[in-house]
C-alpha cells in the first residue's frame, strides 16, 4: 500500500510508521515534529527509514514554544492554528500522489479529506482523545469549579470541536487507542462500522526494578501541569501523606507548565519535587528510582506515559478515563494486576480512596509482586506487537 501518515507529532506514531514500513508498504510522512524531521538523516534499515518526511519545520519549532512557555490561552490558540495551517500547502500538493490510505490527526487537513477520497484514498483519523463532546462536558465541569474558563477561550474551544465533529463526518474510518475513546465516539458517532481500536504498547527493552526504597517511597507523576490531568488532586493526597508520614514518601512531577494550572504553585507543600519539561534520558533515570507511577487524569486517551512506568516495573495507580487497563491485553491478567495492585483504578476526587491506593503498596512483598506484574504487562504487549497489529487493521481496510 502506499500511505500517508499526518503526524505532528512523534509519540505513538513513531512506532506505527516503522511498522508500516517493516511489512513493506511505502509510507510518506507529513509532519512539523523536529524528532521526526531529524531521523531523515538516519541510514535507513531493515526496521525503519525516514527518507519521505516533508513538513514545514520552522513551525515544529514554534510548536515546542508553544507547548513550553505558560502562554496566554488566546495567544496560544493563534500560535497553535498559524502552526496547524502550515501543513495545507503539502496537503495541496500531495493530493496528486494518488495514496491508498491517509492517517491523519484529529482535523488535521479537514479541507482535504474529499480531495483525497475522490482519487481513491480512504481517510482514517487517528484519534488519540475521547470524543470532544464527552471531552468538553468533563473539562467545562471542572473549570468552572475553578474558574479557569474565560468567553473567549470556550468560542475558541467550540470551533475547535465543530472542525474535529466534520471530520469525523468526511472520513472513512476513526482508529481509537483505548476502550474509553471507542465508547465515547461510538456513542455519538452515526456509522459505528467506521470506528476501529488498536491499544498501544509498551517500550522494549524492559528495565526490571532492582529494589524498592523502604526509606522513602518515590511516587512519580509525568504530566502536563494542567487541571486535565487531576494535579490538584494529587497534591491534596499528598499533603494527607505528609501529615500521616513525614518525611516518608516524595512526590516528583515532571512536565510543562500552563497557564491554566487549576491550583497556585506558590501555595503547595515546598517538598513536592516541580522537573518541569525533562528529555528522555532523564525522564528514565526518575522512572528506575522512582516507586509508584500516579496519573490522575479527569480525561485522557490512552496515556504513553503509562506503558513506559509498566515498562520499568512501576505499579499504576490511574482513573478509568487514562487507558491503563487497554496495556493489559490478557483478561485473567487484568483480573490479576487488579487484585494485587499493580494496576489501581482510582476516582480523583475520593481523596480517601485515593490516599489508601498509595498506602496500599507501602508493604514490600506487597509492591514487590505488584512490581513483577507490571513486567509481565509490558512484556505481554510492547510496541512492536502494537505495531503489527495496526498494520494488520489497516491492511484490512484497502
Amino acid at each position: 500500500m502506499k500511505i500517508l501518515y499526518v503526524a505532528p507529532n512523534a509519540a505513538h506514531q513513531i512506532n506505527y510508521i516503522d511498522a508500516f514500513y517493516r511489512e513493506g508498504h511505502e509510507i510518506t510522512i507529513l509532519t512539523n515534529d523536529l524528532t521526526l524531521h531529524l531521523r531523515r538523516f538516519l541510514v535507513p534499515n531493515f526496521e525503519s527509514s525516514y527518507q519521505k518526511v516533508k513538513g514545514p519545520i520552522l513551525k515544529g519549532i514554534i510548536k515546542k514554544l508553544i507547548f513550553r512557555l505558560p502562554l496566554p490561552l488566546k495567544l496560544m490558540e493563534i500560535l497553535r492554528k498559524f502552526v496547524d495551517n502550515g501543513f495545507n500547502n503539502y496537503l495541496n500538493r500531495l493530493q496528486h500522489e494518488n495514496f491508498d490510505i491517509v492517517i491523519s490527526y484529529k482535523d488535521f487537513g479537514l479541507e482535504y479529506i474529499e480531495r483525497f477520497q475522490k482519487k481513491g484514498s480512504k481517510w482514517i483519523i487517528d484519534e488519540v482523545n475521547s470524543h470532544p463532546d464527552f471531552s468538553n462536558y468533563i473539562l467545562n465541569k471542572e473549570a468552572n469549579k475553578l474558574g479557569i474558563y474565560n468567553r473567549d477561550f470556550l468560542i475558541l474551544k467550540e470551533n475547535y470541536t465543530e472542525r474535529i465533529k466534520t471530520a469525523y463526518k468526511k472520513c472513512n474510518y476513526i482508529i481509537c487507542s483505548s476502550e474509553h475513546v471507542f465508547k465515547t465516539i461510538k456513542k455519538r458517532v452515526n456509522d459505528n462500522r467506521k470506528i476501529l481500536k488498536n491499544p498501544y504498547g509498551c517500550p522494549y527493552p524492559i528495565s526490571k526494578k532492582k529494589n524498592f526504597h523502604n526509606n522513602k517511597i518515590n511516587l512519580i507523576c509525568i504530566s502536563r501541569i494542567h487541571f486535565r490531568k487531576g494535579i490538584k488532586y494529587l497534591l491534596n493526597v499528598y499533603n494527607q501523606l505528609e501529615k500521616k508520614f513525614p518525611n516518608h514518601f516524595k512526590l516528583t512531577i515532571i512536565g510543562a507548565s500552563t497557564s491554566e494550572k487549576g491550583f497556585d504553585i506558590t501555595k503547595m507543600n515546598s517538598k513536592v519535587v516541580f522537573l518541569g519539561v525533562q528529555n528522555k534520558s532523564t525522564i528514565k533515570k526518575e522512572l528506575l528510582n522512582s516507586d509508584i507511577f500516579i496519573l490522575p487524569s479527569l480525561e485522557e486517551g490512552q496515556a504513553l506515559v503509562i506503558g513506559e512506568a509498566l515498562a520499568h516495573g512501576l505499579p499504576i495507580i490511574s482513573t478509568p478515563f487514562s487507558g491503563a487497563k487497554d496495556y493489559i491485553l490478557d483478561k485473567k491478567l487484568l483480573q490479576y494486576a487488579l487484585e494485587n495492585y499493580s494496576l489501581q483504578i482510582i476516582n480523583p476526587f475520593d481523596i480517601n480512596k485515593f490516599y489508601s491506593a498509595i498506602l496500599n503498596l507501602s508493604d514490600k512483598a506487597i509492591y514487590k509482586k505488584a512490581s513483577k506484574i507490571a513486567i509481565q504487562i509490558a512484556i505481554q504487549n510492547t510496541w512492536y506487537f502494537s505495531g503489527m497489529e495496526f498494520v494488520k487493521k489497516i491492511e484490512s481496510l484497502n
